[in-house]
């Protein structure tokens, strides 16, 4: 290398060397700037009175500043990387490590928490703490810090980070001087630059934490020079707790936030601090809006970069201000309500010495409460009571008991006395309430007196004090519940009286007794001897002459009878009505039904045997006739549907259904007969009645499942005044009666009172639907009969039915063949309001080769057989219809023409209507949903002879 090109080196190094400078001043700079604000928080850190601790993610001690080793004792360098449990005692480790210190280092802050720290000498200290997560540049919480603030003793503590300082710049010069010298090492100089900006980025983020997410809130006040007395510092909490922006606190005086009265004295605090004093002193401050608030102060002396400044800490106290101002009106309070609301007299003494009592206590002895104060307890009592009260003194007896009282005159007086021991000022007192028996025990004397007049009455008579106990029964009590007076006195109503009623039931019927009420209402009662009875009751209380509720009076008459007819009556309305609404609901069930039967049938007539759609046809109308089934037992049970009566012997029917049961029961349910010889005739429909027996045979099958005894009785009864008198709206005669017994599980009572309603089952979901004893309900019911049942848990269930006698002679069974109905060419005049049933209806008579002209209310129907009645040779005609119901229309038909051929259709039964041939009404009844084949051959029958 020549000379010109060794200059030229020299000259780029030179280039190098002074761009490397300039950047190397450019970086001391920036990191001069940060070990300023790094030691301005830092110091601000360090010199606080508050204990600040940093916690790593286990829990180890990390940081420690001053304060927490001049408020533990324990210094820093002994704490770092210990485990926080050497320090903290309250909470506990687990519960602080999973409730606080994990919750940190998700990123939650708690703003106060109490923490109780063990010190050096053994003695602890309670400390009102915040929690909260130190972050690093890239939002990673790096360390939980708990600052905390010792509430036994405000303590601070100046401290210098002088040292630290120094020793920090002197560990830079020496890196820049390495930087300088070593060129060849500059890029790996400046990246560990680079490194110590950050750890001092990090440092000053978490002192900058510190300051601003402390407790209480910070300023930092010039101590010296012109601007004394400034505030050129403050946390977020400061600017918060006094309604101002941080800009608008920077500069102000401390003047500023004090009211003229509290500003007086600011001077002589400056100048305490500057001498190196302590200040803790509570104070007014004033908000921006001028609103006053309490404040505790702790200042004192701290240098920030080599000069003085004033740290104030404030803590707003308006709640602890407020509370003491509760304490003393709430003491006040319970002073007037001693003196004015309480109806005793109250009393509290040391040792037997009165301390105080309230106006009413010395009102009743006649006493100046100021002359009752140091005076003996016992003196206040008769002779002969004395010594049981100095026992009880002594003793520090607790409870209730009478003496005799003795007042400022000499008179004496009973008293009932309720002594307990209360604190007082840091030591157990004793306090007694006093009440004045005079009044109550004239009342008991009248009480004894009254009792003499109500001992011939019917109704029973008993006479309680407020607590219930029983002072008094006349004679009428043994008659109703079986106690005599003796047995009863002394007792508590409420187990004289038991039965359904529990004690809560007794506690509301005194509660309201005692607001002055007088209680009416039923009791289930319990007699001596097990007998449960009804009682209708009346419970007044008697009072004094201040009002006072001093004992009640209970009169009682046994209802039991009525009470039976009044549930049997309930009983009977509530089946009627479930009756009416199953009958509802059947009616528009049936209709749905309709549709489907119907369009089965047409779809079935153009289907061949081997088509292989016939089959899911069949099915579907299979599936549609069983829904037809289940609403023809809900018609049943709402009595609704149609039935043929006549004459039969029902042991004949009990035999048949023998049979039938003992093919389907398991066998090991034995089934039994005994039927009544010569038993009489009833009038029934034997379909419905077998199907009673088979609905009670499977229920008891349900309610044998090990197995067990089905037993099947018949006789000849009449019904007398004693079950007419039990069963609303029996009629006396002479009956059939039919008994199916089993030996099964039973039933409990409020399970028996609802086994009549339809859709209630015991059984599982998918094992029954409820219908099967409605069912039979409605069938006794629909012949004129009653049915009962008896049945208790574990000794099986009985059902006893009763049919009336019929007058008639037997019918012989015989089964009517089925006529075929050929095809009709006649005009027929179809009154159907649902348009589904209506169209899938004129379709199956349309394709048997009528005309069909069709109407949908009442009133159209009417119209259209006026217009076209020499065309029209049968009208069908629903019964069940909005608007002008088909009753009314069939009416309107016959004024019309007389000689109207009508066949009424309804799911509900048709014996409200005329069908009697030679007298004006409808020709015949079909049921709903239509049979195709049955409706055909109807409607031929009427047009060729006139009737079904």
């Amino acid at each position: 290398m020549n000379r010109h090109d060794l200059l030229q080196e020299m000259e780029s190094l030179s280039g190098r060397v002074a761009d490397l400078e300039t950047r190397l001043h450019s970086a001391e700079q920036e990191a001069q700037g940060l070990r300023i604000s790094e030691a301005r928080y830092r110091q601000v850190v360090e010199e606080s009175p508050n204990s600040i601790i940093a916690l790593d993610a286990v829990g180890r001690i990390s940081f420690w500043n001053r304060g927490a080793t001049r408020i533990t004792g324990h210094e820093f360098s002994g704490a770092l990387g210990k485990d926080y449990s050497f320090l903290i005692l309250k909470p506990e480790p687990a519960l602080f490590s999973s409730k606080i210190l994990s919750r940190v280092f998700q990123g939650k802050s708690f703003s106060h928490l109490d923490l109780v720290l063990q010190c050096s000498d053994g003695s602890v200290k309670t400390m009102v703490s915040r929690a909260y997560p130190v972050r690093d540049s890239r939002e990673n919480v790096m360390e939980c810090v708990l600052a905390s603030t010792d509430v036994t003793v405000l303590k601070t503590r100046e401290e210098h980070l002088v040292q630290e300082r120094r020793t920090l710049e002197r560990v830079v010069e020496e890196r820049t001087r390495d930087l300088i010298r070593i060129n060849e090492q500059l890029k790996e100089e400046i990246e560990q630059r680079r490194s110590a900006e950050s750890a001092a980025t990090q440092s000053e983020a978490r002192y900058r934490a510190l300051f601003e997410n402390a407790g209480d809130a910070i300023f930092i006040v010039e101590a010296e020079g012109g601007r004394q007395g400034r505030i050129f510092l403050a946390n977020r909490l400061a600017a918060e707790m006094h309604g101002y922006e941080r800009d608008e606190l920077h500069g102000l005086h401390m003047n500023d936030l004090e009211p003229p009265e509290e500003a007086v004295n600011l001077p002589d605090r400056l100048e305490r601090i500057k001498q190196g004093e302590w200040v803790h002193e509570e104070i007014l401050h004033r908000r921006k809006d001028g609103t006053l608030f309490p404040v505790e102060v702790s200042a004192g002396l701290i240098q920030i970069r080599d000069r003085n400044c004033i740290i104030g800490i404030d803590r707003d106290i308006s709640d602890r201000k407020k509370a003491e101002r509760d304490l003393r009106e709430s003491e006040e309070r319970f002073r007037r309500f001693a003196d004015e609301v309480s109806l005793e007299g109250l009393v509290i003494h040391d040792r037997g010495k009165i301390i105080d009592a309230n106006l009413n206590f010395a009102r009743m002895y006649g006493y100046e409460r100021e002359d009752l104060i140091g005076m003996d307890v016992p003196k206040t009592f008769a002779p002969l009571s004395r010594d049981l009260v100095k026992k009880h003194i002594a003793e520090g007896w607790e409870g209730v008991y009478e003496a005799t009282a003795l007042r400022k005159d000499g008179s004496t007086f009973p008293v009932e006395i309720h002594a307990r021991q209360v604190p007082m000022k840091g030591r157990m007192s004793r306090a007694a309430a006093v009440r004045d028996l005079s009044e109550r025990k004239q009342a008991e004397d009248k009480l004894k007196r009254l009792s003499t007049a109500v001992e011939q009455a019917g109704e029973s008579i008993i006479i309680t004090n407020p607590e219930g106990g029983i002072l008094y029964a006349n004679p009428a009590l043994e008659k109703i519940s079986g106690f005599s007076v003796a047995e009863a006195v002394g007792q508590d109503l409420g187990m004289i009286k038991m039965g359904k009623q529990d004690s809560l039931f007794w506690s509301d019927m005194r509660e309201a007794i005692q607001q002055g009420a007088i209680w009416r209402g039923r009791l289930t009662g319990k007699k001596k001897d097990g007998i449960s009875y009804e009682e209708t009751a009346t419970v007044s209380p008697i009072k004094d002459e201040n009002g006072r509720v001093v004992s009640y009076v209970m009169v009682g008459r046994d209802v039991t009878s009525e009470v039976l007819l009044q549930r049997q009556l309930l009983h009977a309305q509530k089946m009627e009505a479930l009756g009416t609404l199953a009958g509802g609901i059947a009616h528009d069930f049936n209709n749905l039904l309709q549709v489907i039967l119907g369009y089965s049938d047409l779809l079935l007539v153009n289907k061949l045997h081997t088509d292989s759609d016939r089959k899911k046809i069949e099915i579907v109308k299979h599936a549609a006739r069983e829904g037809s089934d289940l609403v023809s037992r809900i018609l049943t049970f709402s009595r609704k549907t149609g039935s043929k009566i006549r004459p039969i012997d029902v042991n004949d029917q009990v035999r048949r259904v023998e049979k039938l049961l003992r093919r389907t029961l398991p066998r090991m349910i034995q089934i039994d007969l005994l039927l009544g010889e010569d038993l009489s005739i009833i009038d029934a429909d034997p379909v419905q009645i077998e199907q009673v027996l088979l609905n009670l045979g499977v229920n008891a099958q349900h309610a044998m499942p090990a197995g067990g005894r089905l037993l099947i009785q018949t006789r000849d009864v009449s019904l007398g005044d004693e079950f007419l008198r039990s069963h609303v709206g029996a009629l006396p005669g002479h009956y059939v009666l039919l008994i199916v017994s089993d030996t099964g599980v039973g039933m409990e009572s409020n399970v028996k009172d609802r086994i009549f309603e339809p859709f209630f089952t015991t059984k599982t979901e998918g094992a029954g639907t409820g219908l099967g004893l409605s069912m039979v309900h409605g069938i006794v019911t629909r012949h004129g009969g009653y049915i009962t049942c008896s049945s208790e848990p574990g000794n099986g269930t009985s059902f006893k039915m009763y049919f009336p006698v019929s007058n008639s002679n037997l019918v012989s069974d015989h089964a009517a063949p089925r006529d075929l109905s050929p095809p009709g060419t006649e005009t027929i005049l179809l009154v159907e309001d649902d348009d589904r049933i209506r169209e899938m209806a004129r379709q199956m008579m349309k394709a048997a080769g009528y005309r069909v002209i069709t109407a949908c209310t009442g009133d159209e129907a009417l119209e259209t057989y006026g217009n076209r009645r020499t065309e029209i040779s049968l009208v069908i005609l629903d019964l069940i219809m909005p608007g002008m119901g088909g009753e009314r229309c069939l009416e309107q038909l016959l004024r019309m023409d007389p000689d109207v051929k009508v066949l009424v259709a309804s799911g509900h039964s048709s014996e409200s209507l005329t069908l009697d041939r030679g007298e004006p009404g409808a020709r015949g009844f079909i049921n709903k949903p239509y049979d195709a084949g049955k409706m055909l051959g109807a409607i031929r029958k009427v047009l060729d002879e006139g009737y079904l």
